[in-house]
């Protein structure tokens, strides 16, 4: 199961091999089927395997029945990498401007500054 984007520690490889091996079958199966081979991608990126599916294409490359649809799917597999990591960018670091700590600060002097004139002038 997922948490929060990871998979569990409890969850092994070959848990997931043995679940994407069945995929990848079809995917082999009914090559020119547009739905297996998403399917599968699917699952990769639902269990952070993107890697190994690009590689599972990768060998077919050569293959020179299945080499134009594996091109294909490693370039998708590229931009859905891609955009995970853009949507999980860290967003730039906002500082405060200087004017504003210096106003503040101030502020701050001139109300001890006062406070201090009245206690002080009392005694």
């Amino acid at each position: 199961m997922r948490e929060h984007g990871h998979v569990n520690q409890g969850e092994s490889q070959d848990q997931h091999e043995a679940a994407f091996d069945p995929l990848w079958a079809r995917v082999t199966e009914s090559w020119e089927d547009e739905v297996a081979h998403q399917h599968a991608l699917s699952y990769a990126l639902e269990h952070d395997r993107l890697a190994d599916i690009a590689g599972r294409y990768r060998a077919l490359l050569e293959d020179p029945v299945k080499s134009a649809r594996a091109k294909k799917q490693i370039a998708v597999i590229v931009v859905t990498a891609t955009q995970l990591l853009v949507a999980t960018k860290t967003p730039a670091r906002v500082e405060v401007p200087w004017r504003w700590t210096a106003s503040v600060a101030a502020c701050c002097f001139v109300v001890v500054a006062f406070l201090a004139y009245k206690v002080l002038r009392h005694r």
